[in-house]
């Protein structure tokens, strides 16, 4: 898990709203239980039937359900892992920006602690987004956002307050496994630069087959450094 404390330029224009919609078919529904001081936080999951099976589904990899995904949920509903820092910063209200979202778990757990989220993805995946939106009740705003599209990231994304309301500005943007090839490294950094927020929590898997070619590595040469909060190995996280 790396994080980073960022302000950018101040964007214009509006984006798509959440919208109630029936699960493609292609979707299975499971149960997930995500772990809280005291307690525990209950999702429904909708993810393709065969996400068990190698390469892109109908929806790209965002009909999966990834391990980093349910990492990120799982921290943000227990953040004593990432540092007294966020333990006080996530108990107040937040306005977050989900970049790659897929089935949005990290939104979704955000959304049902009280914060103010937007998922984003590329349209092909939107369906997945918002039909987990949709099956957990949640008002979370969602929007088309795809790497490296820097005129996109500039512009005011919806809110989940209002249909005709839209933020330049984000407390926080969050990310799950979308940096797991080197290719998408350079869009990535160009979307975070091109987006206006306070802090930026990203889970990644780390794969040993890149050896130093880590996104944390490639953004340290690119001069916009981040710092690892925590780390997870299976079976708890799967290798997240």
């Amino acid at each position: 898990m790396v994080s980073r404390k960022r302000k950018a330029s101040d964007p214009d224009c509006s984006g798509e709203t959440s919208q109630k919609c029936e699960a493609p078919s292609v979707l299975e529904e499971r149960k997930l239980v995500i772990p809280r001081a005291g307690s525990h936080i209950t999702l429904k999951c909708l993810a393709e039937a065969s996400s068990n099976a190698p390469g892109p589904g109908l929806f790209g990899v965002a009909g999966r359900l990834w391990p980093a995904g349910r990492l990120l949920a799982e921290v943000l509903a227990q953040p004593k892992a990432l540092g007294p820092d966020w333990q006080q910063r996530l108990q107040d209200p937040l306005r977050c920006l989900e970049i790659g979202a897929g089935t949005a778990l990290p939104s979704l757990c955000l959304s049902l602690l009280g914060h103010e989220c937007v998922a984003t993805d590329l349209p092909i995946a939107l369906a997945v987004t918002r039909a987990n939106v949709a099956a957990n009740g949640l008002n979370v705003a969602t929007a088309a956002l795809a790497l490296g599209d820097t005129s996109a990231a500039q512009r005011p994304m919806p809110t989940a307050r209002s249909a005709r309301s839209a933020a330049s500005h984000f407390d926080l943007v969050l990310a799950a496994d979308v940096c797991y090839d080197p290719v998408l490294y350079h869009p990535l950094l160009q979307t975070l630069r091109a987006l206006q927020f306070d802090w930026l929590l990203i889970a990644v898997v780390q794969r040993a087959d890149l050896g130093e070619e880590t996104f944390e590595n490639f953004c340290q040469d690119e001069e916009f450094p981040l710092r690892m909060l925590h780390t997870a190995m299976p079976p708890a996280a799967a290798g997240a």
